[in-house]
Formats: structure tokens, sequence, C-alpha cells
């Protein structure tokens, strides 16, 4: 015997399975939807009419609970998880099935009970001729349509249970209708569509808030909702309930839909719904979802003012209310009758809704959803008891239409950037909201989101969205000038100091400007520097950037080199200096208060110079010169011999003149002061110097002793040079201790 098996490979399976139940709705069918991680493993096929898989444990589920079916949930789905959902259909009881397969936990994953199909419908069973369509009055429609009566470029996606598309109401008014409805209410479906957008001004049965605005029919389940929005319906009806409790399967359709910018507007139950007017119905209560209950002639939420036995559903997640009681419709045909449902009241939001788009293309599901709940009359105080549970208010169209007219949802943002090699400059368009791909023209015949210009000016630019949504700007170039600096450079001044500094002006480009100098300085300039090379990176707002690198000089040091010639006589010493390095010119300042670079005609003695460079730069340098041992022949004396004593030593054989000067010293070495005896005619200059040249003390003393305080003097070898009017000179050693 040959088994043929017709299969299909499945990732990640979902199965939602549907079995007999009387718990949700009175129904005898029901869903449970679970995951299946593994199912690339798993084969589905039939076997002589039957339902068969690879997996045994499959396998004695569909026997043990009469499975007879199972097929994609979600085929219109664009996201992984979605595709991998499946309804499998059966004749048991659901929540057995749901236990069974919770328990197969090595197989399935995350089971939940599925939805089961119910619309919203509660009509009257006699006829009424419209004479006054007290719902139209109410949201005033007529006064929105003097605004717009909508355009055949706004679809509504209805979706219900089956439709009568040959309604005279529905002729013409279509796009499209999914292919083999089953469901048996086609009264329902037909009277929401032409609530929501039936025929209007075509002189047969009833006006439509939705005027203009074109239909597409479909079936009654998440994967119609699906199709619609990724057949570009912008606004999707459901008039229907699936369930009273969460799933998140269908939170994930819902998810998708108003992420591809379609939004679901549902019927939030006819108060019997789930038991009772206060429970959540679903998929009007999941996120992203317009939850819409009813309201009568006079914004009553009770059908029966008074009566609080009998309202459509009110809780925490309805967003706006609408007419819904006893509101005129149309079901079959011919036939134009009342009828009470928040079905009928979903249709009049999703109509407005079609209207809104017909003036503003550019609204996205969250806008329609503000636009729709913000321009809401509040109700509040003719409903006290239903205060927060109604939403925002009743459907107020003209309201509506009105803020959509003044609602920006395209936003442009324009960012200008500016060459740094060239004076080219891009004007870069950047899209805030709005729906891409966009398209730009410029005011200088360019197009694109980017225009590049080397002419300062004022750029007008236009950008459309894939909704046909425009907006306007305009923006000023300045003119252009590239990034370049000047710069002041300060040499250091002298050999070894760090006194050089840069002073940098940077120009054009974009301020503000940013400094990073390779020694890690960020500021523009630089002082206190010593001798070397110095870069830095300078970058400016619009990221140009330039490297520079700047050199600190030094002069040479400034040294000095003395050669001399000590004298034999008084005055015929001399000192001949030489400088080099720092900077000419030089400033010469001896001791002797001579500023010339050379001496000449001088005595014994210490002498000791400073030179001054044209920085200011100094060096000092000392010489000593003493007296040669030479024949005095008119003193009778040795030039620049001394006794002990420290005064002139006599020549041989010859005899010390009276008029001789002679200096004594003593002690020597000494403690606190020192005694300088001078023997001399007239007056002579006394002074105490160390032996660099430092002057310590000096004065004008005739014959006698002079004493001199040295107690607070360093312990050291110390001069005392005594020079006479006429310029005889003697210079003594004096150690102090």
């Amino acid at each position: 015997m040959n088994t043929t098996f017709t299969t299909a490979k499945l990732s990640t399976l979902v199965l939602a399975i549907t079995l007999a139940s009387s718990s949700l709705f009175g129904q005898q069918t029901g869903s449970v939807w679970v995951k299946i991680p593994s199912a690339q493993d798993l084969s589905i096929g039939t076997v002589g009419g039957r339902l068969m898989t690879s997996s045994s444990k499959v396998n004695t589920l569909i026997s043990t609970y009469t499975i007879h079916s199972i097929e994609k949930a979600f085929p219109s789905s664009r996201t992984a998880a979605l595709q991998d959902v499946y309804e499998l259909n059966c004749s048991c009881d659901e929540q057995d099935l749901l236990q069974a397969v919770a328990r197969e936990h090595d197989v399935f994953v995350s089971p939940e009970i599925g939805p089961h199909y119910e619309v919203l419908f509660t009509p009257n069973d006699y006829f009424l001729s419209v004479q006054n369509d007290y719902a139209l009055n109410l949201i005033k429609a007529q006064e929105a349509w003097n605004y717009t009566t909508g355009s055949s470029s706004v679809v509504i996606a209805i979706t219900d249970s089956n439709f009568d598309p040959q309604h005279e109401e529905l002729q013409g008014k279509y796009t499209y209708m999914t292919q083999g409805l089953t469901g048996t209410s086609i009264a329902h479906g037909t009277a929401v569509a032409i609530t929501a957008g039936g025929a209007t001004n075509n002189s047969v049965g009833k006006s439509s808030v939705g005027y203009n605005s074109q239909l597409q029919l479909r079936g009654m389940n998440y994967n119609e909702i699906l199709a619609a929005s990724y057949s570009g319906a912008k606004i999707i009806n459901a008039s229907w309930a699936s369930s009273c409790t969460f799933s998140q399967y269908a939170q994930d359709v819902i998810t998708e839909v108003y992420n591809n910018g379609s939004l679901v507007i549902a019927s939030a139950g006819n108060g019997t719904t789930c038991g009772g007017a206060s429970n959540l119905v679903y998929p009007a209560s999941y996120e992203h979802v317009l939850s819409v209950s009813s309201v009568g002639p006079q914004d009553n939420h009770e059908r029966f003012p008074g009566n609080p036995s009998i309202t459509h559903q009110h809780n925490s997640q309805v967003d706006i209310c609408a007419p819904g009681y006893d509101v005129s419709i149309s079901s079959t045909s011919g036939s134009y009758v009342t009828g009470t449902g928040s079905s009928y009241a979903a249709a009049y939001v999703s109509g407005t809704a079609a209207l809104i788009l017909s003036i503003n293309p550019c609204l996205s599901p969250a806008d329609l959803t503000y636009i729709l709940k913000t321009s809401a009359d509040n109700i509040d105080a003719l409903n006290a008891n239903y205060v927060g549970t109604i939403g925002t208010g009743r459907l107020n169209t003209t309201s509506a239409i009105q803020l959509a007219l003044s609602f920006s949802t395209l936003e442009i943002g324009a960012i200008v950037r500016k060459g740094c090699e060239t004076t080219d400059q891009a004007i870069q368009l950047e899209a805030v909201s709005g729906v891409a791909p966009f398209t730009a023209v410029w005011s200088n015949g360019s197009t694109g989101m980017e225009m590049i210009t080397n002419v300062p000016g004022v750029y007008t630019y236009a950008v459309t969205d894939a909704n046909g949504c425009v907006t306007s700007g305009s923006v000023t170039l300045e003119q252009v000038t590239l990034l370049s600096y000047t710069s002041t450079v300060e040499n250091v001044l002298c050999n070894g100091d760090s006194n050089g500094s840069i002073d940098l002006t940077v120009n054009g480009g974009t301020a503000p400007y940013s400094y990073e100098w390779e020694s890690g300085e960020v500021t523009e300039d630089l002082s206190g520097l010593s001798a070397g090379a110095y870069r830095v990176d300078v970058t400016d707002a619009g990221g140009c950037t330039f490297a520079a690198t700047f050199e600190i000089t030094a002069p040479s040091a400034l040294t000095l080199a003395v050669s001399s010639v000590n004298p034999t006589y008084q005055t015929n010493g001399t000192v001949d200096l030489t400088v080099n390095g720092g900077t000419g010119s030089y400033n010469y300042l001896w001791s002797n208060g001579s500023v010339t670079e050379d001496l000449t005609g001088v005595g014994a003695g210490i002498f000791a110079v400073t030179v001054t460079d044209a920085n200011g730069c100094q060096a000092t340098e000392t010489v000593t010169l003493h007296f040669e041992s030479a024949v005095d022949t008119d003193n009778n004396t040795q030039v620049g011999v001394t006794d002990a004593d420290g005064s002139p030593a006599l020549a041989a054989g010859v005899e010390e003149s009276t008029s001789a000067m002679a200096v004594r010293v003593y002690p020597n070495p000494a403690t606190d002061y020192v005694t300088v005896n001078l023997s001399i005619d007239g007056e002579a200059t006394l002074t105490l110097s160390d032996l660099n040249g430092k002057i310590i003390s000096t004065g004008v003393y005739t014959a006698g002793m002079v004493q001199l305080d040295v107690q607070d003097l360093s312990n050291g070898t110390y001069l005392v040079q005594v020079t006479t009017a006429g310029g005889a000179a003697q210079t003594h050693r004096m150690i102090k201790r």
C-alpha cells in the first residue's frame, strides 16, 4: 500500500488550534496557539483526507482531539515570529487540548487559547426612512464636508464576517474584496462598511461620513488586518471581538501593522461582550488600537438615560465614543433601518479618519490617534458615572478636520557644511519626521536632499515625503574664508632663559577653534618657552584642520675673556676684554667707573666688569693687577714690593723717604675688626673688596688709623686697596677668620 504525504517544512512552528468551546461567546469552536522551536523536522500532510505529521506526539493529539486542519494564521505577516503562527482546527474541548499541549513542553512552547471571532451587531427589525440622521449631525459631519469630502486615494479596510458587494451603497466604492468569505453575517459587514464609507451624494439611501473614501472588504481575522496594512490601507476597521484575554501573538500583529503606518480602529464591545460592560474586549484593548464605545443622541452613554444596565463597554482602554445606539444603517439592498452596536461607533471614527487623511496624508497612526482624541467633545458632565472609562469624549469630525489642517508632520532640519580646501558649502537636509523616501527641490534648480554651491546667498527648498506631505524652508549661506593663521614669535632673549612666546591668530573656517600642541597644551597661545620646536594642530567647528610648527631660538651664551698687563708704574697697567655670544651691541661698566671695553693706564688693583648685550643679558668678569718689581728712582722704592707690614719695600741701598706712602693692615688674619694704618700725605681712598671685585666698603681718609668692621663677612680672603690723590696705590690681602 502506497501512502502519499503532502508535506511542508516549517521553521519555529506555531500552531493555532481551533477547538469546540462554549466558554467565550457561546461558540462551539476555539483556538490554541503554540510554538514548536524544532519544527524544521516536522512534516504536515494528508493521507486519505486525514491530517498527518512526522511527529507521533502531534499525531496523537490530532487523533485524540479530532484535529482536522492546520493552516498559517498570519501568512501576510512580514516578521519571522508571526510567519510561524499556525491555526489547527478541531472538534474538542479547547481547555483540555491546551493542557495536553502544555504537557508536551519538549515539543511545544507558550500555548494559549486562540481567538473566537464575533461581530458586535444588534440590528433592529424595523425599517426606517432616513429623515434625520442624528449620528451625522451629532459628530458635525456636514460642517466637516465643507472642508473636505474625502478622497478616493484614501482607503478604509473593513475587516468583517462577510459583505453584500451588490448593495447599491457599495457599488463602485470598494477596490478589493477577499475571495471565498464564508461568514454568515453578511448584514453586519455590509452595514459597517456603508456607515464608514458608503456611497454619498448618489440620490440613494443614506450618507456616509467617509463620503468619497474607498473601501477594502476583508475577512474577520488578524491575518486580514496584516494584509490590509501591506496593501496600503492606513485605516483598518475591526468591528468585532476575538477574545476576552490578552494574546501576545495578536498584540504582535497589531504592533507590526502600527509600525507599518496603519491604525486599527476597533469596537470596544456591546456591554454583554466578555461578560460585562466594564470588561476588556480584544482587539479593541490591545496597545496601538483606537478603542471606540457608544453614545446616543444626547451624548448619553447609557442607551436609555438613567438605565445603567444597558450600556456598551466602558473601561480604561476606551479611547473615544461615537454614535452607536439606534443609528441609521443599511444591511441589505433597499433596506434602511436603525441598528445598535459599538460596531457602528467604530465605523464613524474610521470614516472620520479617512477624511482627515484626505487633507493631511502625512499623518502617522500616532498622529491620527492624537487628533481624534484631542478634538473630541468632552461629555463627562453628561456621563458622571463613567468618567475615565469612556475616553476623551465624543467624536467631533469638524474639530478633527480643523486640527488636522494645522497639524505638521513633516519636519526638516538643515545642516551647513563648509569645505576645508575650497570655498564650497553644502546644505544637507535631514528629515526629523515624515515617511521616506524624500525629494527636495531648491530655488537655484538643484534637486536632492543635499545642495552644494560656492556662491553665498539665501537658498529656499521644498521637501516632499512618500505620503505627499510638503514642507519648505530656507538657509542663508555666508561668504566662506578658508582656514588660515598669522603668528608672532618672540624668541628667548638670553641663553638658558624660558621667556619665548608664540602668539597665534586663526582666521577663516568656522569658529570656535580648538588647539592641540605637541607639548600637551590646548590654549591658542604659548608663553614661558625655552628654545626648541613647537607644533600645533588647529581644528575648527566644521572639522577642518591645519598644522603649524614654530621655532623658538636663543642666542649663544654671553662669555667674557680678559688678558692683562700688570703695571710697573702707578698707571701703566692694561686690561684687554673680549666678548663673545649674546646679542650685540654691548655696554660695559667697570668697577672703577669706566664704560669702555678695555682698560688702559690703570694701576694695581681688582677690576670687575659687567657687560650687558642688546637684549639686557649680562656677564661679569674680574681681573687683578699687581705692581711688577721695578725700582722707582724718584721714591727710592721697589715698585709693587711691600714689606711684611705692607709698607713699600726700600730698594737695596736706598733709605725710606719720608714722603713715601706707608700702609699697614692688622691684625691679619682678622676676626671682628681690622685696622689700616695710613702714612700718607694728603688724602687717600680706602676700598675693601672681595676677590671678585665686589666692593664692600669705600671711603676717603687722611693719615692715621682707620678701623674696618669685618665681623659680618664670610671667612675668606679680601683685598684692601689704598689709592692716593696722585694715583699711587697699594693693595694688601686680608684674611677673615
